[in-house]
């Protein structure tokens, strides 16, 4: 996923951020279900969500908020 953005509602001011992440997934089938593995920002990018509260499009009150780091999790679903 490939990202980057107006930090307000008016789009102005300029765009915020631009960040690259890569996230991975198995899927795996059993006789009695499915196993999933997954990876999320495998390369551990830094991004963040930014929001003005500023007037006019001026980024002055603006709000950080970090993404997640990298992370994984396994699933497992049953059939019966």
């Amino acid at each position: 996923m490939r990202s980057s953005g107006y930090i307000n509602e008016a789009n102005a001011g300029g765009k915020f951020g631009q960040y690259n992440l890569v996230n991975a997934s198995l899927d795996y089938e059993t006789s009695w279900g499915n196993i999933n593995f997954q990876i999320n920002n495998l390369m551990n990018e830094y991004y963040e969500y930014v929001y003005d509260f500023g007037n006019a499009g001026d980024p002055v009150d603006t709000i950080h908020s970090p993404g997640d780091g990298i992370n994984a999790s396994v699933s497992v679903a049953y059939k019966f």
